[in-house]
């Protein structure tokens, strides 16, 4: 993969969780530009290391007992550095935005597909903040039980990304219905980490809700509110009216509104006051998961 030249921050507006938004698009946006990795001195986000990835846990899936990640360190045995980093990545792209993970979870997780490599490896500040930070929604078991769909997604993604050219990768980083594109040209179920994956890109537009039939209710039940038209029906369409909806109602508000709480819940879901135990939903600071 060609290197994008650093060009500075770019200006993010904080979703709900700022800490795991910039720990996450640190890694997301190096891994695009071609950087050095977060946890290690090279570049991880490369093609060798994406088909490497495929062919270890998806070409070489493992059906027998064990859990995830006894699974994924035999599959990672004797690997590039390149290889393992890019899989602590995933690591952390997978566990950065739930709450209801506990920030020693995650950063036992991600040391310990570290620990896996020779190489000199380090956990930046910014990541270390963010593991100890309240995280976006609550996974449940539903999310966390497909981890080993989820690396394959990343890998695929990679794969995609590396496939493309400096100027498609590097418009991605500065126009997130760019990136949403560049997710899209990823045909692999299932879609939660995919909308992970955006919301830490691009926390500004992109909502933390990882259910498509969530984020089409809400599209649905609020497009009125931006004159009724829809921009279309796939998701990066949804993501646009999406956003369009957040900003008229944030703006009425006076605040950042929370489709889980009412009276919106009521309004888009009809179920009536939330009474805990949703699952991949957005979580504000004072609502509460059962913590792993």
């Amino acid at each position: 993969m060609t290197k994008i030249p650093a060009s500075g921050l770019v200006q993010l507006l904080a979703g709900p969780a700022p800490e795991v938004e910039a720990a996450g698009r640190l890694i997301i946006e190096a891994g695009l530009r071609g950087a050095r990795s977060p946890f290690w001195d090279g570049v991880a986000w490369t093609q060798e290391n994406a088909d490497e990835m495929i062919r270890r846990i998806f070409e070489n899936y493992d059906e027998g007992p064990g859990s995830f990640v006894e699974k994924l360190e035999k599959q990672l045995g004797g690997a590039e550095p390149g290889v393992v980093v890019l899989a602590a990545e995933f690591m952390a792209l997978h566990l950065l935005s739930l709450s209801n993970v506990r920030g020693g979870t995650k950063r036992h997780r991600v040391e310990q597909v570290l620990s896996w490599t020779d190489a000199p490896t380090t956990i930046p500040r910014e990541m270390e903040g963010a593991f100890d930070s309240r995280g976006a929604f609550n996974g449940g078991t539903g999310f966390n039980v497909r981890q080993w769909q989820h690396f394959v997604w990343l890998a695929k993604f990679v794969q995609h990304a590396c496939s493309q050219s400096v100027e498609v990768r590097g418009r991605a980083i500065q126009e997130p219905e760019l990136f949403a594109q560049l997710t899209e040209g990823v045909d692999h179920e299932p879609k939660g980490i995919k909308y992970s994956v955006e919301y830490l890109a691009w926390p500004s537009y992109f909502e933390p809700i990882t259910s498509r039939n969530h984020r089409w209710r809400i599209r649905e039940r609020y497009l009125k509110d931006i004159g009724g038209l829809s921009s279309g029906n796939d998701d990066p369409a949804i993501s646009r009216d999406l956003a369009a909806i957040r900003k008229a109602h944030d703006a009425a508000a006076g605040t950042a509104v929370d489709w889980y709480l009412e009276p919106y819940l009521s309004e888009w879901s009809g179920s009536g006051k939330r009474t805990g135990g949703q699952k991949a939903w957005l979580v504000r600071q004072n609502q509460s998961g059962t913590p792993i």
